[in-house]
C-alpha cells in the first residue's frame, strides 16, 4: 500500500516552474518511479497516485517565507489561460465559491476585464502559486484539477498565506526531522519569524504539509506528546479547517455594507452585501443607502428626488440641470444653497425607488 506525499504549492527556481512527484512504498522510501509508472500506465491524470508535491522556493526568492501582500478590499481579479478547459475553469470557480462562502464575502474573485493586478491561472507543470498580491499579472498553476481543496490551497497562497508548519510557534507542536528531509528542499520547513500567527496551531489546516513532504524515507515531522492523534491528519486536503476559515476572516474582514442591496441576474434582492460581492455575483450595485423591500431594491431615503416623484431617475437629473446655479431651489437636494454638480452627484448616488 502506497502513501502519498501531498504537500502542494509552487516551485519556481530561476524563473522556471518545477514540479516533482513522490510516493512512499511499504519500505518507507520515496520513489519517483511509482508515479512515473502510474503515468506510463495511462492512469487518469490527477488520480490518487499523481498528486504533485510542491516547493515555495528558497527564502531568497520572492516566493520564500514572507507574508504576502493582501488584495485591497479582498477583491481578487483573475483570468484563465486559453488552454484551460471549461471543466477545469468550472472546478476553479467552485473552489473560489468555497473561499467566498468561508470568508462571508470578505474575499471575492471577479473575472478580469482590464484590471492591472490579477491572477492568471495556467497549467504550468504542477500546483503552485505566488504568495499574496505581486502586482501586475501573477501565475497560479494547477495540475490536480480534480481535487477541490488543492485548488483552494493554491488560491489561499495567492491570498497571502504561507504553510502552517512555517509558523514561529511550530516547535511547540511538532518536531521537524531534518534528517528525513531531502536537503534540496529543506528550506520548505524553515520558520517565518516575522510572519503573524493567527489563532492556535492547526494540524488540520489545508495549508499544513503532510508528514511525507519531501521525505527521504521517514516522516519529516512528528507530533509532540499530547498531539499524536494528528500525525496522520497533517496534510489533509478534504476540507477547510475551522482555523483556515478563522485565519482567512482575520486576513480579509467582511467589508462594511450596512444597508447595501444587490439585484442579481435572477432578479433577487440581497441585503447587507458589499459592492465587490455584488459584482462577483453578476449583480447590480445600488449603493450603501439601498435596502430590500418586497424583493426589490429601494432607497432608504429620497435625498435625490428633486421632482418629488418618489423615484430618483432621469427626471431628477433634468430638474437639476434646468435649475443649475439657482439658490433656494427644490433642485438643491444637498441643501448647500446652490444647485451645482454636488446635487447632480447626489441624484446619481440616490438612484432608484424611494421607500
Amino acid at each position: 500500500m502506497k502513501k502519498l506525499i501531498t504537500c502542494l504549492v509552487a516551485c519556481v527556481l530561476s524563473g522556471v516552474a518545477f514540479a516533482k512527484t513522490w510516493t512512499v512504498d511499504d519500505d518507507g522510501k520515496a520513489d519517483f518511479d511509482n508515479i512515473q509508472a502510474a503515468v506510463n500506465a495511462d492512469e487518469p491524470r490527477g488520480s490518487i497516485r499523481e498528486i504533485m508535491p510542491c516547493d515555495l522556493g528558497p527564502i531568497t526568492e520572492n516566493r520564500g517565507v514572507t507574508w504576502g501582500t493582501l488584495w485591497p478590499a479582498g477583491t481578487v481579479y483573475y483570468d484563465f489561460d486559453a488552454s484551460i478547459s471549461q471543466l477545469n475553469r468550472d472546478r476553479t470557480r467552485a473552489a473560489m465559491d468555497v473561499l467566498e462562502t468561508a470568508t462571508e464575502m470578505g474575499t471575492v474573485f471577479i473575472p478580469r476585464t482590464n484590471e492591472p493586478d490579477y491572477i492568471h491561472i495556467i497549467e504550468g507543470g504542477g500546483n503552485w502559486s505566488s504568495v499574496g498580491m505581486q502586482g501586475g499579472s501573477q501565475n497560479l498553476s494547477m495540475y490536480n484539477w480534480s481535487y477541490q481543496f488543492i485548488i483552494c490551497h493554491e488560491l489561499i497562497h495567492a491570498l497571502g498565506r504561507l504553510h502552517q508548519q512555517s509558523r514561529s510557534d511550530r516547535d511547540n507542536y511538532i518536531t521537524v526531522n531534518w534528517e528525513c528531509i531531502d536537503s534540496n528542499y529543506a528550506y520548505n520547513y524553515n520558520i517565518c519569524g516575522q510572519c503573524p500567527n493567527y489563532g492556535e496551531y492547526d494540524f488540520e489546516s489545508v495549508m499544513h504539509y503532510s508528514q511525507w513532504g519531501f521525505n527521504t524515507g521517514c516522516p519529516t515531522m512528528t507530533c509532540l506528546p499530547g498531539y499524536e492523534e494528528f500525525q496522520d491528519v497533517m496534510g489533509q486536503r478534504d476540507y477547510l479547517s475551522n482555523g483556515d476559515i478563522e485565519t482567512l476572516r482575520s486576513m480579509y474582514p467582511i467589508q462594511s455594507a450596512t444597508g447595501a442591496c444587490c439585484v442579481g441576474t435572477a432578479g433577487g434582492c440581497i441585503d447587507n452585501l458589499s459592492e465587490s460581492g455584488c459584482l462577483a455575483g453578476s449583480g447590480t450595485w445600488h449603493g450603501p443607502d439601498s435596502v430590500c423591500a418586497d424583493g426589490d431594491c429601494e432607497l432608504s431615503n429620497c435625498d435625490g428626488d428633486a421632482d418629488d416623484s418618489g423615484v430618483v431617475d432621469v427626471g431628477d437629473i433634468l430638474v437639476v440641470i434646468d435649475q443649475w446655479g439657482l439658490a433656494d431651489s427644490p433642485a438643491d437636494v444637498n441643501n448647500d444653497g446652490i444647485v451645482n454638480v454636488s446635487d447632480l452627484l447626489m441624484v446619481i448616488d440616490s438612484w432608484g425607488t424611494c421607500l
